[in-house]
């Protein structure tokens, strides 16, 4: 059969050089879709044009177009942004909250003022951006092994 899209899981595993540089040209030279889960990151940047990036955190998959170093610049800058955005957001909602504090203690009028800049605050903080985090912690795993037979193969 003529397969329509080619998946590659750490492909580049137990290559050599030559071989390596064929699987490179051969990715390049296929009109097939390719879907390749690699941490060689020379590797990936040598033919991707697009990334799917699959969020552990979010449960989201997220399309980036562009090569691999590019893709992680991207990320590495949104992350910069939303952290920007959200100390911005964080500052100004306690402003509100300090301000609201003050009006509040004054009594009359300002109670009813101060209620409306600690809602606003609440809205502040809650349109905080839910900022990415790469999961680098390794989790704890066991391998199983199998019996092994006399000749000392595994079964």
């Amino acid at each position: 059969k003529d397969p329509t899209i080619l998946l590659l899981d750490e492909p580049t595993n137990n290559l050599d050089h030559s071989g390596l540089d064929h699987l490179q040209s051969m990715i390049q030279m296929t009109d097939k879709t390719c879907v390749v889960i690699s941490h060689d990151e020379d590797f990936l940047n040598a033919f991707t044009d697009q990334v799917l990036y699959l969020d552990i955190h979010s449960k989201k998959v997220e399309v980036y177009d562009g090569d691999y170093f590019f893709v992680k610049e991207a990320i590495k800058t949104r992350i910069q942004k939303e952290n920007a955005k959200n100390a911005r957001l964080l500052k100004d909602a306690q402003a509100k909250k300090d301000q609201a504090n003050k009006f509040a203690n004054k009594g009359g009028g300002m109670r009813k003022v101060a209620k409306t800049m600690r809602s606003d605050a609440a809205d502040m903080e809650a349109s905080f951006v839910d900022v990415r985090r790469e999961d680098v912690a390794l989790r704890n795993f066991t391998v199983p092994f199998a019996p092994s037979s006399a000749n000392g193969v595994l079964m």
